[in-house]
């Protein structure tokens, strides 16, 4: 009897799977022509001390929108600042979340006698989109941003400084230091 069972089983299961073929093609699946939605970002400029000597700044960008966005590139925009260079994370940014993303910086632009007062921004990229987000700063980052360069181009237009090609390891009072030779020439500041 158990034989009969396994065998009518069979038959059954053979004549399901059978019926469930279709002669119908199936309907094409519906494609969107909607546009993505617009890229959305809330955004905050730091500095921490090792991006200080390596000229970089963080741009930390939150995603606000509702989809993952990939950031193509980004910059810092500011009048304070003249040859800033796009950054090219290719960084998928998902919804609520937070990335602190490294973009270099170019020199300030110390003509004027103060600092500039203006707004912060940062250009993002997102595939065909260009969104400019404004960001929070203090004003002690852009003072010292600004001040910090501006004595660095004051000092290379009074002065050439470059290390002499001989450097020696050698100890003062216990201590590791390098010998060698640092030369200066006068530059075209007066």
């Amino acid at each position: 009897m158990g034989r009969a069972r396994g065998a009518a089983a069979a038959v059954i299961a053979a004549a399901l799977l059978a019926s469930c073929g279709s002669s119908d093609p199936a309907p094409p699946a519906e494609t969107s022509s909607a546009p993505a939605a617009p890229a959305s970002f809330e955004g905050r400029l730091q500095q921490y001390r090792e991006d200080e000597v390596r000229h970089v700044l963080k741009i930390e960008l939150r995603n606000t929108g509702t989809e993952t966005v990939r950031i193509d590139a980004l910059r810092v925009e500011w009048p304070g600042l003249d040859g800033t260079q796009d950054a090219t994370p290719a960084y998928d940014l998902p919804p609520g979340v937070v990335a602190a993303l490294e973009v270099p910086y170019g020199e300030a632009v110390c003509a004027a006698a103060e600092r500039p007062t203006d707004p912060v921004n940062a250009v993002v990229l997102a595939g065909d989109q260009e969104v400019l987000v404004p960001l929070a700063v203090s004003d002690d980052l852009l003072e010292r941003l600004w001040d910090l360069d501006c004595r660095r181009q004051r000092i290379l237009e009074a002065v050439d400084v470059e290390l002499g090609s001989s450097w020696a390891r050698t100890t003062v009072d216990g201590l590791p230091v390098l010998r060698g030779e640092l030369i200066l020439t006068r530059g075209t500041s007066t």
